[in-house]
Order: C-alpha cells, then structure tokens, then sequence
C-alpha cells in the first residue's frame, strides 16, 4: 500500500512493540483544522486529496463546503495531472503530507488556498529517532545524525513544520497556520494535525503547468 491510498490500519514496530495506526482516531482535533480552515476562507471549494467520502468528508466538508471533490488513483499522480482549481486541500494521508503540498503550491490555481495536512511523519521520526525521510532531511535541512535536533522537532514541532512549508512552499506567504497534536498517549501524540492559509505572492503567476 502507499500513501496514494486509505487503508483501515497499518502498523509501525519499534523494538519489538507494534503500534497500530487506525484512521481518524482523533476525530475532534481533525474537525477543528478543517472548521477553522472554512471560518477563514470566502470560498469553499474543496478537494480530499487522499480519497473521497471519508469520515472528514461526512463530518465536515459535505456540510459545510461549497463543494468537494475526491481524487482518484495515487494522490500524487492525480495532483501532477488534475486541474487544482479549489480552494481547501485536504491531504489526509499516512506519512508525510509535505510532497503532496509541494505539488499542490505548485499547481494550484486561486491566490488564495488553504491546506488541511496529517503529518505522521516528522515529529513521528523524531519521537522514535528513526529515520528521517531524505526528502525531508533534503528540504528542511535535517541531519539524521543529530539526536538534539530531533528532540527539538519533537517538542518545538510547529517551528520546524512551518520551515519545510516555507521551503517548499515557493511563491506562497504563509497567511495563517495552526497545529493539533493527536490525543492519547505518546504514540498517538506523534501524529500532528495542521493547517495552513496561504496567499500567493504578487509576483508568482498561478501554476498551470506540471509540478517539476
């Protein structure tokens, strides 16, 4: 399975303990991004970039968005080749969001968006002082090597989220941003929820080609 697609769980060991990731085990702290995303937005219109009709999308954008949309097939295929013609992005997926955010200041096209993102990657590898992703390490300027920064990404996550944002993130300014941390225990606590309003800046032209 990869990140292209929902799966109902998936597990992660760490010396010899199992942990069992099961979708939207946080419910509240989900709906509280996407609800804010849609107090501070004029339009609405919403793309779910990993799957349709999901448990966000009965709780929240069904009701309260101008419309959604779902895509199809891998997440990241579909961003490269679809028409991003929406407002909200929702990239709810296993891992990291940040390559389908890349894509998506890439392509989209109003000046103004905003972006709902479950981060199970950084501040997880942080917390269980694994492996780092290059394409992290490549954006944010990580050392896998160095266990005092990934104390730091753990417990000052915000700070480093928002630095691969604005790393990759070109032609964007950062207008709002809010994080949650998933509730009940550690494990969880590791699985950041976070949202982001961005304002193209006036010398970017809208991105209607591919993503590099």
């Amino acid at each position: 399975m990869n990140d292209g697609a929902h799966a109902t769980r998936r597990k992660w060991s760490l010396k010899g303990k199992a942990w069992t990731p099961t979708d939207n085990s946080t419910p509240a702290a989900k709906c509280a991004i996407r609800l804010w995303l849609l107090d501070n937005m004029k339009r609405t219109r919403t793309l779910e970039c990993y799957g349709s009709e999901q448990s966000m999308f009965w709780q929240v954008w069904c009701k309260h968005a101008e419309s959604v949309a779902g895509a199809t097939g891998d997440a990241l295929t579909y961003l490269r080749a679809a028409n991003l013609d929406y407002d909200i992005f929702d990239v709810d997926c296993y891992g990291s969001p940040y390559e389908a955010i890349e894509i998506i200041g890439q392509r989209a096209l109003p000046d103004r968006i905003a972006i709902a993102a479950t981060d199970g990657s950084l501040r997880r590898s942080a917390m269980m002082r694994s492996k780092i992703s290059s394409y992290l390490c490549e954006k944010g300027g990580f050392d896998n090597e160095d266990k005092r920064l990934k104390a730091a990404i753990f417990h000052r996550y915000p700070v480093f989220c928002r630095l691969v944002l604005e790393r990759i993130l070109s032609g964007w300014q950062i207008d709002q941003f809010a994080v949650k941390y998933a509730e009940g225990g550690a494990w969880k606590n590791a699985t950041a929820y976070f949202g982001i309003i961005l304002q193209r800046s006036q010398d970017t032209p809208a991105g209607v080609g591919p993503a590099a």
